[in-house]
């Protein structure tokens, strides 16, 4: 079978993508990702054909503008996705074999579906982020103690802004391509009508009922790919120095970061804990950190954070998974997009505590801290989630749900 994998966004975006990728090209299908440049090492790094949708430049462009944004840092990504509509759907076009083709989507590859109604290819959506499936019964999507009433407005006026953004980008280029004008709103037509697979898991994402009746929940997609690479020598010989440190990371494409790190190794300071600071070179911290700190650019979360006393992120998925799967306590400082819904739902679990960017200050994140550290609920609560991922497959479930799928589909299409 031919597979065709088409997804936007940025590194959170792009490795679940690669771990599918990889998982369907070892059962010797034939696999094509089409997603942001920026990331094509790690497909080259399992082998995996590649084919850019934007330059690593121009992606360095879009973390600059969504730099310069700050708290409106979300803004910047919406015309974003309307510039990737054309190449997504001109290279799914190029490469689509009628009878012989699946395409798996991120939701915000929005040219995938428009693919999916003019070549009438098998289509599945993939989204790897809570907040696509927002619902006004799920009060985890929404900010604490918000009623229901008001939750079920939010969510209409969330809709009808997503049809002002999306609809007259997707109408014009919908009229290019012979396609009619797109009537219903843009929620829920993003969802492919053949099949949706929440790469979240349901104690993570309950199902509610107001999802598209074809939605499945699949489970984290573990491993990450990017993890698979040996830690640093030097920071093996740090681990084995002492005791398990904190482990800072943030995502480095907002204003945010450099007030991230600095308060965190403060914080750290104070409590007198190791600490490992994962920022990249462009982040501007002091050049000697305090005793028993160490920066690094980079290190992969799925093999430090099993290492570590606690995971203090930004809240994405991947980081937020890979914690989850070591059974280490989070501090959530969530910067935009689904993270701070990614800090309510852990919150809620009892794995969790954060602060919003604006509020994080080593005076305010040290007792929460130690309150995390300290806490036997908390640890209990993350050695359950922990066994129960170790038990869960989500690559296994999505092979299933795919043969389930083309099975029915595909025969159907003959």
């Amino acid at each position: 079978m031919r597979y065709l994998l088409a997804t936007c966004g940025t590194g959170g975006d792009q490795v679940p993508y690669i771990a599918i990728g990889k998982h369907l090209a070892d059962q010797g299908h034939d696999v094509t990702l089409i997603g942001n440049g920026a990331y094509r090492h790690l497909a080259d790094r399992v082998n995996l054909p590649f084919v850019s949708i934007i330059s690593p430049e121009e992606d360095a462009r879009r973390n600059r503008l969504r730099q310069s944004s700050g708290r409106n840092a979300g803004r910047s990504g919406i015309p974003n996705l309307i510039a990737d509509i054309e190449p997504v759907y001109r290279e799914l076009a190029q490469r689509i074999r009628p009878g012989q083709t699946v395409v798996l989507a991120n939701i915000m590859a929005m040219g995938a579906r428009l693919a999916q109604e003019k070549f009438d290819v098998p289509t599945v959506t993939l989204p790897p982020s809570p907040i696509v499936f927002y619902s006004p019964h799920d009060p985890a999507c929404w900010p604490p103690r918000m009623p229901g009433f008001l939750r079920g407005i939010m969510a209409h006026i969330v809709n009808r802004g997503m049809d002002r953004c999306f609809r007259p980008a997707l109408n014009e280029f919908r009229k290019k391509v012979g396609l009619p004008p797109q009537s219903q709103p843009v929620r829920p037509w993003m969802f492919s009508p053949d099949l949706v697979l929440n790469m979240l898991p349901d104690w993570f994402l309950p199902p509610q009922p107001d999802w598209p009746p074809n939605v499945h929940s699949i489970g984290f997609m573990m491993p990450a790919v990017a993890d698979t690479a040996p830690l640093p020598e030097v920071l093996e010989e740090f681990l084995a120095g002492g005791a398990p440190p904190l482990v800072f990371s943030y995502t480095s494409g907002i204003s945010a970061a450099e007030s991230f790190y600095r308060q965190g190794i403060e914080a750290a300071a104070q409590l007198g804990e190791r600490a490992v600071i994962l920022a990249p070179d462009t982040i501007a911290l002091p050049t000697a950190l305090p005793r028993g700190m160490l920066r690094l650019p980079s290190a992969a979360h799925r093999r430090l954070f099993p290492r570590a006393k606690l995971a203090i992120h930004h809240g994405g998925v991947g980081s937020a998974a890979a914690a989850c799967a070591a059974g280490v306590p989070h501090f959530i400082v969530p910067a935009m997009y689904d993270q701070p819904e990614v800090m309510r739902r852990l919150t809620r679990l009892g794995v969790a505590d954060g602060l919003v960017p604006a509020k994080f200050t080593a005076a305010a994140a040290v007792p929460k801290l130690r309150a995390l550290m300290e806490s036997a609920s908390v640890h209990s609560h993350c050695r359950e989630i922990a066994d129960r991922m170790q038990r869960e497959n989500g690559l296994n479930r999505l092979t299933e749900l795919l043969h389930e799928f083309q099975h029915g589909r595909l025969k159907a299409s003959a």
